[in-house]
């Protein structure tokens, strides 16, 4: 008679199914599931190294960042936002950038920071209400290889002055527009709007 195995422990797991479990780990009631997967790697030595190596890449490669911090309104906190991207914004994929606040024009500068340490992003969402900077110079050397763009909001205005669209794009969501930025004509790649 074969004996009964005993069933798998989560530590009997490689590090890159690890990994794949991290990054499925989230709660639908909640908004940004990043909170649960940053204390993941607080639980043992071992879940944070596998979040910090390359088999964690999984874990961090959609981020969504829910506020925009002002870097002026709270030091600490961009402070902290900017170093996370430091050491995991080369596993970010998809990256979801929003803030509510009518009053914080200033937030774009952590879209800025925030996209400078992520270079490889392909998908992004900015749901932002205030109207960013006028001529986001930023937008044309950070967002070459995005393919996937989605903007709400004050987003929008961006490209209404004529600032360039991402030349990689292939879709393209608005939100609510009065009419379509002058740089669409230049997207050549662009099969979904």
């Amino acid at each position: 008679a074969m004996a009964a195995r005993a069933p798998a422990a989560i530590g009997d797991l490689t590090d890159e199914l690890l990994a794949r479990v991290f990054a499925a780990v989230s709660d639908p009631s909640v908004y940004e599931p990043m909170r649960y997967r940053c204390t993941l790697p607080q639980v043992c030595r071992r879940w944070k190294a596998v979040a910090a190596s390359p088999a964690g890449a999984p874990v961090w490669a959609c981020v969504h960042i829910e506020e925009m911090v002002e870097p002026a309104a709270d030091p600490d906190r961009f402070s902290s936002l900017v170093g996370w991207f430091a050491v995991h914004g080369a596993h970010v994929r998809s990256l979801v950038l929003g803030n509510e606040s009518e009053d914080a024009p200033r937030a774009w500068e952590t879209a800025r920071a925030v996209m400078a340490l992520a270079p490889g992003v392909e998908e992004l969402t900015i749901e932002c209400i205030s109207t960013p900077p006028a001529g986001l110079e930023w937008w044309r050397t950070l967002a070459r290889g995005i393919t996937h763009l989605d903007l709400w909001g004050g987003g929008l205005d961006a490209f209404e002055g004529g600032a360039a669209l991402p030349p990689a794009l292939l879709e393209l969501k608005l939100g609510v527009i009065g009419q379509l930025p002058p740089a669409l004509a230049g997207l050549a790649r662009l099969t979904r709007l």
